[in-house]
């Protein structure tokens, strides 16, 4: 249980890392997504469908607080002017229920994603990789995880994004991912994690053979 509970901090650092910032703004629930059948996370926000392997459910503030996990949601910083302050629109975190199968641990799963407004929608003057960057790379030395190579451009069903593998320090063989890509006028981070190489790879494919609803 132990494993299980440091494989959700290193996702929970990777994300707060990024959104570290600012005040929290007021929740939208409909942005959150819903899980259907234990099995799929639909984001309608997004336009965002994701078939995840086995049963899964939200992982909330409670959950979270049982496992130990602490944010600084509260510690605001009013002087900050980046494009990522405050927290998120989007804000969501997902874990696997217990596994019979045999694929073993728990997964976990943080969604956050932003609203981009005006110049912000330019890919010219502000291109993906470059917020990309800002969200995953400039952010691993708070989070205390070590990235696998160099950001590389994918698609997700289509769309451009970008993925940078990740891993804890100390645990080599305990990998995590994170995505960026942008939908319906949010740019995203997805982050992944499981506690063994097998899950972590099903996770994985599952996450890149998401489908996004053609609502733009």
């Amino acid at each position: 249980m132990r494993n299980l509970v440091r494989i959700a901090l290193m996702s929970f650092c990777f994300v707060t890392a990024v959104f570290s910032h600012g005040q929290r703004k007021n929740p939208v629930p409909q942005t959150e997504g819903t899980i259907l059948n234990d099995d799929t996370y639909s984001n309608p926000v997004l336009g965002v469908e994701i078939k995840l392997p086995g049963a899964w459910q939200v992982f909330d503030k409670e959950m979270q607080r049982q496992a130990g996990l602490r944010t600084n949601g509260n510690k605001g910083d009013t002087t900050c002017r980046e494009l990522f302050c405050g927290n998120p629109e989007i804000s969501i975190a997902l874990i696997s229920k217990r596994q019979q199968s045999g694929l073993g641990g728990l997964g976990a799963i943080f969604l956050a994603g932003y609203k981009m407004s005006g110049p912000y929608l330019n890919r010219q003057s502000y291109p993906l990789k470059r917020l990309a960057e800002t969200m995953t790379s400039s952010s691993l030395g708070a989070s205390g995880l070590m990235p696998i190579g160099n950001l590389t451009p994918i698609r997700l069903s289509g769309k451009p994004a970008f993925r940078l593998l990740v891993r804890d320090q100390n645990i080599p063989t305990i990998k995590g991912f994170g995505y960026v890509s942008e939908s319906n006028g949010y740019v995203f981070l997805l982050v992944g994690t499981a506690p063994s190489i097998e899950y972590s790879w099903n996770l994985q494919i599952a996450i890149e053979k998401m489908k996004f609803t053609p609502s733009e």
